[in-house]
């Protein structure tokens, strides 16, 4: 066998090889777009990075379903709700999966239709990232927790209390209305009133000020 033959059984060794890795690199890819695993979708590779508003919401959807089956798995297999909350992560998959669907159709519409249907599909995408939020909070709840995490936790919570109580007490002194009596001078005891005898009003005590004007003698006439 020549050195030109061998040459180019290694080149078309190499050229197999990458077009394997980028079909396989193409089929991850593909899998990884999918809103479901078990569900396949017409969303374009490119919607895995876009800006646009459909690609968004297509990752929100992604997201909302991952979250609710990463916890899922995260629970105990003889959790008693495990049942229920895999029937209800099963449900919401194939709502995200219909919503998904008609992004996808959306999208290929002209701009100005493309707009309002997407806008359309909004509140919808919310209620998914809703409900999945809610179905990761209950199987957290159901699943072990590691040893220790109560307690810190438990401390945060009690700092956080203390510094609540601190900062309403602080709003409380900012907000209070306090009246200051002037300050009497330097080396002059303050004046306090005896017991039983009542203090003169400002006008009273304008009147004690005033002066007395006297009358001088009138020239005779």
């Amino acid at each position: 066998m020549g050195a030109v033959t061998v040459l180019l059984i290694v080149i078309a060794v190499i050229v197999v090889c990458w077009a394997i890795a980028m079909v396989a690199s193409l089929w991850l890819l593909a899998r990884r777009n999918r809103v479901a695993p078990d569900a396949r979708t017409g969303a374009p590779l490119h919607w895995l990075a876009a800006p646009s508003r459909a690609a968004t919401a297509h990752r929100r959807l992604r997201r909302a379903v991952s979250g609710a089956r990463a916890a899922l798995g995260g629970m105990p297999e003889d959790a008693a709700v495990r049942g229920d909350v895999a029937a209800s992560i099963a449900l919401l998959e194939r709502q995200a999966v219909d919503v998904d669907h008609r992004l996808v159709i959306a999208a290929r519409c002209p701009a100005a239709t493309r707009w309002k249907l997407v806008n359309d599909l909004e509140p919808q995408v919310r209620e998914v990232e809703r409900i999945g939020s809610q179905l990761a909070e209950v199987a957290l709840m159901a699943s072990p927790k590691p040893p220790g995490a109560g307690e810190g936790l438990a401390a945060l919570a009690a700092r956080l209390h203390a510094l609540a109580d601190a900062r309403a007490e602080l709003d409380g002194m900012d907000g209070a209305d306090v009246h200051l009596e002037p300050t009497p001078a330097a080396g002059e005891p303050p004046a306090l009133p005896p017991a039983g005898v009542q203090v003169p009003g400002p006008e009273a005590r304008a009147q004690v000020r005033q002066p007395v004007v006297r009358r001088g003698r009138q020239p005779d006439g």
